[in-house]
C-alpha cells in the first residue's frame, strides 16, 4: 500500500471530523420502516458528498435510502469515459 501511495496511484484519505459528522448525518437520515444506512458506506458516501464527487456502489439498498442526497450512483450505471 506504502509502494502505491508513493506511486500517486493510490490517494488515502484518513477521514476528518467534517466528514465523519456528515457520515453520522447520512447514518440518522434513515427511518423505522426502510431503515438506516450503514455507517460505512454513509463514511464513503459523506467523503463523496464533501470532495463534489461521486459515490458508486453497488449497494442498491444504500441507494433507495440516501439517494435524494446526491453524490451517488449505482455501479451499473456507471460508463467509461
Amino acid at each position: 500500500v506504502e509502494k502505491i501511495t508513493r506511486a500517486k496511484i493510490l490517494h488515502i484519505t484518513v477521514p476528518n471530523t467534517d466528514i465523519r459528522m456528515k457520515a453520522v448525518e447520512l447514518a440518522r437520515s434513515g427511518n423505522k420502516k426502510s431503515g438506516y444506512p450503514e455507517l460505512t458506506d454513509c463514511l464513503y458516501h459523506s467523503l463523496a458528498i464533501m470532495s463534489n464527487a461521486i459515490f458508486i456502489t453497488n449497494d442498491k439498498r444504500h441507494i433507495a435510502k440516501v439517494k435524494h442526497l446526491g453524490s451517488i450512483m449505482e455501479l451499473s450505471a456507471y460508463k467509461t469515459p
